[in-house]
């Protein structure tokens, strides 16, 4: 008697060990492992978490007004899109369930758009034209006509 109590007691501990194992490892393993992400201002960056058994919800945190969520995607929403807006610090919520996770999205300075520089270009061709066309003009105006063929006086 006292042996199958004493192995009722240990069957059962071990099993409780296993199950609470398996629920904090399904735990942590379900959410991304990225704390913090860093994104330059006007580009995107997909967020995807792996593991995920139970709908995704999304929310932005903290600054609304530097990044914005465009798109959340896959199986249980377990993707989503999102936009920098704005210099700054952003934080996003994810909760899966009864699991929920931040995450720390940095936004870097101003994308840098090169202009090409077209008012010296346009300037420099105007110019140009107008130098040929002031030469053709002159050319024109010392040709002498001869018998129907005009030729240039140099």
């Amino acid at each position: 008697m006292k042996k199958q109590s004493c192995f009722c007691i240990v069957a059962l501990s071990i099993t409780l060990s296993f199950f609470t194992m398996t629920c904090l490892n399904a735990k942590t393993n379900s959410i991304i492992a990225k704390k913090t992400i860093s994104i330059k201002v006007g580009n995107t960056k997909n967020i995807v978490l792996k593991k995920i058994k139970k709908k995704v919800k999304w929310s932005v945190v903290k600054g609304k007004k530097r990044i914005k969520i465009i798109k959340k995607y896959g199986k249980n929403n377990s993707k989503a899109k999102i936009i920098a807006k704005k210099q700054g610090k952003a934080v996003i919520k994810i909760k899966s369930g009864s699991v929920s996770k931040r995450i720390t999205v940095v936004v870097l300075g101003k994308r840098v758009i090169k202009k090409k520089n077209t008012s010296n270009v346009k300037n420099s061709t105007i110019t140009e034209l107008t130098e040929k066309v002031e030469n053709t003009t002159i050319e024109m105006n010392n040709s002498i006509k001869e018998d129907g063929i005009i030729t240039t006086a140099k």
